[in-house]
């Protein structure tokens, strides 16, 4: 049983390191083509994001 539970972590950990990393992709790719829905698609509904004045 020990050696099935560490595999459920092992891979539960690596669908989150994708999810985080589909993020980023989302994030860098709306940035580079000046995509604003792509770029939000990175945020929650409720996220800020401020760059200074």
């Amino acid at each position: 049983m020990a050696d099935t539970d560490r595999l459920a972590r092992q891979v539960a950990d690596l669908m989150a390191r994708e999810a985080i990393r589909d993020c980023l992709f989302r994030y860098c790719r709306g940035i580079d083509r000046a995509d604003e829905a792509m770029l939000r698609s990175a945020y929650w509904p409720d996220g800020t994001d401020h760059h200074g004045p």
